[in-house]
């Protein structure tokens, strides 16, 4: 009787350590996870330029929102008995079922390809090619109009964008150059065996939208995660679950015994 009392303490103390190790910073293995998500999101929005980085990177930052919910389901289990539902999260969005079906072509063959995506702002000024008709930019009342420019770069390793940066000759006569430029990237569905996306109406993503729109959900899902687990947490997880008697001796907190 006291070697199976003695063994079950043992135990118990064994999956404690384990569980205190959790407790450490990062403080879950899904908390491993989302650092790489938010490292990639602060990473991509400062390479927008080096477009083979970028390219990689978010195709790594799409694979690792699949395995963040893979992550939290084994772990829920083991430290709650119970199985993690992430539909139970309330906060999902079209950017995220975007993330999602971009995951699934990408495992399954299609690596993600981008088109390269220039905005250019130039002053409002009318340029020699409008039309007397035409709405360009927000109005003359706005001080800037933009310009997209879009190109496809056959060699996805290629580093320097494709993209060109056209002069307008403007109605004096004088040409005009950007002011500022702006890098970003769009996926055409079609070249992912697409073919739509629910809240897109058109073939192509932009990939900017995508992160700025997404990585907030996940912020906010990892925050509700963390919330569910304390919650529901086995008695041998908790921190208190074994206590010190007088004589610095660990025992089992008889609240759990």
């Amino acid at each position: 009787m006291r070697r199976k009392k003695a063994a079950r303490l043992l135990l118990a103390l064994c999956l404690h350590q384990e569980s205190i190790a959790l407790t450490l910073e990062p403080s879950i293995k899904s908390e491993v996870v989302y650092r790489d998500l938010s490292r990639l999101y602060t990473e991509l929005n400062n390479i927008r330029r080096d477009r083979v980085a970028f390219r990689a990177s978010f195709e790594l930052y799409v694979l690792k929102s699949q395995q963040l919910t893979e992550t939290m389901r084994s772990e829920f289990s083991a430290m709650t008995g119970l199985k993690w539902e992430a539909s139970k999260f309330q906060g999902w969005n079209v950017y995220t079922a975007a993330l999602k079906k971009l995951r699934n072509a990408a495992v399954h063959g299609y690596p993600i390809v981008l088109y390269d995506l220039v905005l250019s702002v130039y002053p409002n000024v009318n340029f020699a090619l409008d039309s007397d008709s035409s709405d360009y930019s927000l109005g003359n009342k706005s001080k800037f109009r933009i310009v997209s420019t879009r190109s496809f770069t056959t060699a996805p390793f290629l580093r320097e964008s494709q993209s060109i940066t056209p002069s307008f000759l403007s109605v004096n006569k004088e040409y005009i150059s950007p002011i500022k430029e702006f890098y970003s990237y769009e996926i055409w569905l079609d070249m992912m065996n697409i073919k739509s996306l629910y809240g897109y109406e058109i073939a192509r993503v932009d990939v900017i939208k995508l992160l700025l729109h997404s990585f907030p959900v996940f912020k906010k899902y990892m925050s509700f995660y963390k919330r569910e687990l304390k919650k529901n947490l086995l008695d041998s997880y908790k921190s208190d679950f074994f206590v010190k008697d007088e004589n610095d001796r660990w025992f089992i907190n008889k609240k759990y015994q």
